[in-house]
């Protein structure tokens, strides 16, 4: 270490203790390599004189395994979120990160055909749990497939059923050229009876950094029966990400110079650091 530490002041590189890869946690494989390529003119030089080290082909591997990787750390850091709505975004990152493994499947050395396996496997638990969040929520439900779109209707519609008096119906006969076309439009006649869900499907679609809770919140005196359900739907996805936080935190109070705190002190310091980032989230 002291050594890397002497050979990146040489070559003018920032110095980074390297991180170790750990099966247990979370994209540790691009920490390890992010660790690294900064230095990469270092450790290079240690490989001419000590230790053996990755050639120049192995580098090359290592910087694209690292741009591969960084898609599911982005993902990762989007879905683990606390304080916002992520039910209604998995969906679509699944399908995003298919669509990333996809065109990267000619890396065979990645494992990306396990991978993609995996990834269709979460796709169809997180379609039906996510299906109403998405489309409740105001910045995906344009993006939904028809089909999808209309089975979230149809759900809504039972439900708003039961708090609003509404006009059956005559469903209007199918042909096989309404077939062909029922993955590309939506019916406009779907929603009829139903004024809630008529005017949502209307309004404009709202920006990615939009907060769906926020814009039911404004529009609820048009639509509550429909933000009532949104209310109930919009949440997180589980996650061990926070109780995991929490564990590495305490660990940082309670430590081994600091063993004899009591519980009441460390709740204090716990809660006085959660208090402290959230004033700094909202730039208090």
């Amino acid at each position: 270490m002291s050594q890397l530490k002497d050979y990146c002041a040489v070559t003018k590189e920032d110095f980074h203790i390297p991180q170790q890869d750990v099966v247990t946690r979370w994209n540790s494989t691009l920490s390890m390599l992010r660790s690294m390529i900064p230095m990469k003119e270092a450790i290079d030089k240690m490989r001419l004189t000590t230790l053996p080290c990755p050639s120049p082909q192995e580098w090359n591997k290592v910087q694209s395994l690292a741009d591969f990787l960084e898609p599911f750390e982005d993902a990762t850091k989007m879905l683990s979120g606390s304080s916002y709505c992520t039910l209604s975004q998995a969906s679509f990152l699944i399908t995003a990160l298919k669509d990333h493994m996809t065109k990267n499947l000619s890396t065979s050395d990645f494992g990306v055909k396990d991978m993609l396996a995996k990834a269709a496997k979460y796709a169809q638990d997180l379609e039906t749990q996510s299906l109403l969040p998405t489309f409740l929520d105001p910045r995906y439900y344009e993006a939904m497939t028809a089909t999808n779109r209309k089975t979230a209707i149809n759900t809504l519609k039972t439900l708003l059923s039961k708090d609003t008096t509404v006009t059956t119906i005559k469903p209007k006969k199918i042909t096989i050229f309404d077939e062909a076309y029922a993955d590309f439009e939506l019916d406009d006649t779907l929603t009829k009876g139903f004024p809630e869900l008529t005017k949502y499907v209307n309004l404009s679609k709202t920006g990615r950094s939009a907060d769906p809770l926020l814009w039911w919140r404004v529009n609820e005196a048009e639509m509550p029966h429909l933000a009532a359900i949104a209310r109930e739907h919009l949440g997180m996805l589980a996650s061990s990400v926070p109780c995991e936080e929490a564990f590495s935190a305490a660990g940082h109070v309670v430590t081994k110079s600091r063993a004899r705190l009591n519980e009441d002190t460390v709740e204090a310091l716990m809660i006085t650091r959660d208090w402290k980032k959230f004033q700094r989230r909202i730039g208090a």
